[in-house]
């Protein structure tokens, strides 16, 4: 009587057992995602990666041509400034004209001017030249590496030999991609510009 017993009690720890394995297996299989989750959850991840990026890059190209068109208003500041630096201290004696000459020359979208002037203190490359502050001063527009065109001044003292070896005039560009250049005179004769 006790074996007759005892084979059921073994038999119900099996199904017992049994069915605990398959409950966690059950659990254990729930508590992983399905590759359908993990795909869906990588997908919304490269979304939020790809917006910030594309925010980023465009903060970043924002503030390259904010940059560039903040240089390129200064720039143009400080060629007018030097324009009309040069042009309110220009000099000439006419008792001396072979060295106090006015030049210009004009084509049609650039002029060009040569003349010399008591550059202020505070002009460009005035402290260059030590005292001497009468100068050559030359605005011209050249074309640039890149393939458009620079306003360029250069200026050296009124009587320094600038045809000699190892004597450059200072040089600077004042303005980047110039389109129009035009210097315009008043003919008192004709009474027009």
């Amino acid at each position: 009587k006790d074996e007759y017993l005892a084979l059921p009690a073994a038999i119900t720890t099996w199904l017992c057992h049994e069915t605990e394995m398959k409950i966690s297996q059950r659990n254990i299989l729930k508590r992983g995602f399905t590759i359908l989750e993990v795909m869906i959850a990588i997908f919304i991840f490269g979304l939020i990666l790809t917006a910030i990026y594309s925010t980023w890059f465009g903060i970043l190209k924002g503030t390259k041509s904010g940059t560039n068109a903040a240089a390129a208003v200064q720039r143009s500041r400080i060629a007018m400034r030097a324009l009309e630096d040069a042009f309110l201290t220009m000099t000439m004696f006419n008792d001396n004209l072979k060295h106090y000459w006015f030049i210009t020359e004009a084509n049609r979208h650039f002029s060009g001017v040569s003349f010399v002037a008591r550059l202020p203190g505070d002009y460009p490359g005035v402290d260059r030249y030590g005292d001497h502050i009468v100068r050559r001063i030359t605005f011209t527009t050249q074309p640039s590496a890149e393939g458009n065109y620079e306003l360029v001044m250069n200026q050296a003292p009124m009587l320094m030999n600038t045809n000699a070896p190892g004597v450059e005039a200072y040089s600077l560009v004042l303005a980047k991609g110039v389109s129009l250049f035009m210097l315009e005179y008043y003919d008192l004769q004709k009474g027009e510009w």
